[in-house]
């Protein structure tokens, strides 16, 4: 009988499907995986949504999704609906696991911690697991990430420019530190999703991280944006979003950042506007 974990339970096969993703290996016809692989010496866990459509004669993208601080892979499934829009889309999804030690948050450039493994090796790692077993496009591998996951996806776009075509932050801003990493060398295109009373992240910022228009400001910047800013208003129900853009960028038609007014620290999901949605409108007009 083969076992996984939840929280502190074991539980069995018959149970595994619902609290651990499927007990197979990984494949087409559709389904939820929970797998593991090893990087850097070290076991690391994810998991995979298949969408029921995809054969292995599609070349399809992928998304890869990482969860903030203090949650893991499934908690972000379920915050984003990422399922949802894949199988509306056609798209592979991976959510991926912080490493099972001490710390609540990722391993991200300027802030170590002292687990020592190397998350960015991860996902590089995760990529090529994916392509050894689903016919991915190669040109078409994206990241999004929440919060703390959403720094981390911020150092991805300024570091695996020969990974990813583009990478989406919600709640989170670029520190200081990671800064350094961005160049117009480096960066990739990028949409950024954020609240105007975000708790976490202030919208203008704090001793270490860039406030957020800064930050869109930078990026287009380095993208070689020739035109903007613009502002569009694009929801006017319950939720007021601001779209921001810089466009004629020399890697995609804009950069953009969405301002949730009065918006606070989460994955906006409503439906007037769910950030999966904006994301997937985003990189499907992008490939490397």
């Amino acid at each position: 009988m083969r076992l996984c974990t939840v929280g502190m339970l074991f539980v069995s096969a018959a149970l595994a499907a619902a609290a651990c993703g499927s007990t197979t290996e990984p494949g087409y016809g559709g389904g939820d995986f929970a797998t593991s692989l090893t990087s850097s010496g070290r076991v690391r866990t994810y998991r995979i949504h298949v969408p029921p459509t995809i054969t292995p004669e599609q070349v399809v993208p992928l998304v890869i999704v990482l969860h903030g601080a203090g949650q893991d892979a499934n908690d972000i499934r379920v915050l984003s609906g990422f399922d949802t829009v894949a199988d509306e889309r056609g798209v592979l999804v991976v959510y991926l696991d912080k490493a099972k030690d001490n710390t609540p948050t990722w391993t991200y450039y300027g802030f170590p911690g002292s687990n020592g493994f190397d998350d960015v090796q991860f996902v590089v790692d995760v990529i090529d697991a994916m392509a050894a077993t689903f016919t991915i496009d190669r040109d078409r591998v994206y990241a999004a990430g929440f919060s703390n996951g959403g720094l981390f996806t911020l150092q991805l776009g300024c570091q695996l420019r020969g990974r990813l075509a583009a990478v989406a932050s919600v709640a989170a801003s670029l520190s200081l530190v990671t800064r350094q990493l961005c160049t117009s060398e480096t960066v990739i295109p990028a949409v950024f999703v954020h609240g105007t009373a975000d708790e976490a992240f202030p919208w203008n910022g704090t001793p270490d991280f860039m406030a957020v228009e800064e930050m869109w400001r930078l990026w287009a910047d380095l993208s070689g944006c020739s035109s903007g800013p613009t502002v569009t208003d694009v929801v006017s129900q319950s939720t007021t979003v601001r779209r921001h853009d810089y466009a004629v960028c020399a890697r995609s038609d804009r950069i953009s950042l969405y301002a949730i007014e009065g918006g606070g620290h989460a994955w906006p999901s409503s439906v007037d506007f769910a950030a999966s949605e904006v994301m997937m409108d985003f990189f499907e007009r992008i490939s490397r």
